[in-house]
């Protein structure tokens, strides 16, 4: 089963606990089709060509990129400082890089404007949660006054693309204007 979880022996159950369990199973597959056909196992698509073939085979990621376009057009056409937008979905990590690839070549980001933040992430550094997400807010911490410094709008990172690593704890309101909540939690 994708996503860390523990594939069920049927073997052992009832009929209607069989319906259960494949009711469920349904529910997840479909969840994942509905972000991209790349995360259903059985799309027979394989994997994607390049970020163009990822984002552009689901509706949901595309429509995000258009929306996060739109806001940064505006910014823009309006002399204002690019708003910060994030992107949260738990599923298709392994694709974030397509997304920022598209980000960068499609809608006009600046590859240092667009940062990742999931799991993995070493604990200190310029690859660090902590880093990413201080740059995303506009500022930087200063080793030697222990204080954080403002960072030019230039340098700050406009896009945050997350997994559940940043559903808590973790302060993006500074500059942050809207999410984009890819795939919403669910618990059965």
């Amino acid at each position: 089963i994708d996503g860390g979880g523990v594939e069920i022996d049927e073997e052992d159950l009832s009929e209607n606990e069989k319906r259960g369990v494949r009711t469920i199973k349904g529910l997840a597959f479909s969840r994942n089709l509905a972000l991209s056909p790349y995360l259903y196992d059985f799309s027979g698509l394989g994997k994607p060509k390049d970020y163009k073939d990822y984002v552009e085979h689901s509706p949901k990621l595309l429509y995000v990129m258009k929306c996060m376009k739109s806001v940064r057009d505006y910014c823009i056409s309006n002399n204002q400082p690019i708003a910060g937008q994030v992107i949260y979905m738990d599923r298709g990590i392994e694709y974030f890089p397509l997304i920022k690839e598209y980000l960068v070549k499609v809608v006009g980001f600046e590859e240092h404007e667009v940062g990742i933040i999931q799991s993995g992430l070493p604990k200190n550094g310029k690859r660090s949660k902590e880093y990413i997400k201080n740059l995303f807010n506009g500022e930087i911490y200063n080793e030697n006054t222990k204080l954080f410094d403002p960072v030019s709008d230039d340098q700050r990172i406009k896009v945050l693309i997350g997994s559940s690593t940043i559903k808590e704890g973790i302060n993006l309101q500074k500059h942050s204007t809207v999410i984009y909540n890819c795939f919403i939690d669910w618990n059965p």
